[in-house]
C-alpha cells in the first residue's frame, strides 16, 4: 500500500498558545460563576462540556482568560504528565486554569480535531517531552510542544478523519455509560441477594446467622520470618 505524503509543520505555526491562570482565592465574587474554569483535573474526555469548577465573568481577565467552543486544551504542568499529556476540545465557552494551555489555530485551514486526535494519537512520544519540575511534577515544556511535528492533510480529509473517530468516541461514551448503569444494578442486586431481602425462586427457607469464628478457624503461618493470618473453612 503506497502511503501519501502529507506536508508537516511545527505546532506552534499551525495554532496560537494561549496561557490561563488562577483569579484571586480571595475574592468571593470571582467565583461560583457561570463560566466553566477547566484545570487539569477536569481533562478526563476528549469532549469537554464543563468543569468542577466555575468563575464568573467579572474574572475574566483578572487572572484568568476565557477561550471559545474548539479551543484545545492540553495539560502541561502537574504528577497527571508521568502517565500521560491530556489533551481536550472545547464544546462550551470556558476559562482554564494556569497548568492548562489553549491551543488556537491560526487559520480555517486546520480541524481543532484532527489536531486533538493526532496529539492524543502520539501520547506515548508527547509523554516522552515531559519533564520533571520537582516533587514528582511533570513539565511539558511550551518551547517543545510548539516544535512538536504535526501533519496538515486536506481540511476535507482532516474533518472525514475526525467525523469517523468522533463517531466510534460517541459509540464508545454510549457503552460506558450503560456499563455503570448495569454495574449500579449489579451492586443493588448483590445487596438484596446477599442479604436475604430478595429470594430466589423456590428458596424460602430462614438462613442461619453464623458468626465468623464459627465458620472459619484462624491458622497462623510463618513466611521468610513475617507472620501472615489465615481464614480456613472447619
Amino acid at each position: 500500500m503506497k502511503l501519501t505524503k502529507w506536508p508537516v509543520f511545527e505546532l506552534g505555526e499551525l495554532v496560537a498558545t494561549k496561557s490561563g491562570g488562577t483569579p484571586s482565592r480571595g475574592n468571593p465574587g470571582y467565583w461560583n460563576g457561570t463560566v466553566p474554569w477547566f484545570s487539569g483535573k477536569d481533562l478526563k474526555s476528549l469532549y469537554l462540556h464543563d468543569s468542577i469548577e466555575h468563575v464568573s465573568e467579572e474574572a475574566i481577565g483578572k487572572g484568568t482568560r476565557v477561550c471559545e467552543p474548539n479551543t484545545i486544551l492540553v495539560l502541561v504542568r502537574g504528577m497527571t504528565l508521568m502517565k500521560e499529556v491530556p489533551v481536550g476540545i472545547l464544546r462550551c465557552r470556558g476559562a482554564f486554569n494556569q497548568d492548562v494551555k489553549a491551543l488556537v489555530p491560526n487559520d480555517a485551514s486546520m480541524d481543532p480535531r484532527f489536531i486533538a486526535y493526532f496529539l492524543r494519537a502520539e501520547n506515548a512520544r508527547v509523554r516522552s517531552l515531559v519533564t520533571t519540575a520537582g516533587h514528582g511534577t511533570g513539565r511539558l515544556p511550551l518551547e517543545a510542544l510548539e516544535e512538536y511535528p504535526v501533519p496538515k492533510p486536506p481540511l476535507s480529509e482532516q474533518r472525514k478523519i475526525a467525523d469517523i473517530l468522533s463517531t466510534w468516541d460517541d459509540a464508545l461514551e454510549k457503552l460506558d455509560a450503560l456499563i455503570k448503569v448495569q454495574e449500579r444494578r449489579k451492586k443493588a442486586l448483590m445487596q438484596q441477594l446477599l442479604t436475604g431481602r430478595r429470594r430466589l425462586k423456590g428458596f424460602s427457607k430462614p438462613w442461619k446467622h453464623k458468626s465468623l469464628d464459627a465458620v472459619f478457624e484462624r491458622v497462623d503461618r510463618t513466611i521468610v520470618g513475617e507472620p501472615e493470618h489465615v481464614l480456613s473453612s472447619r
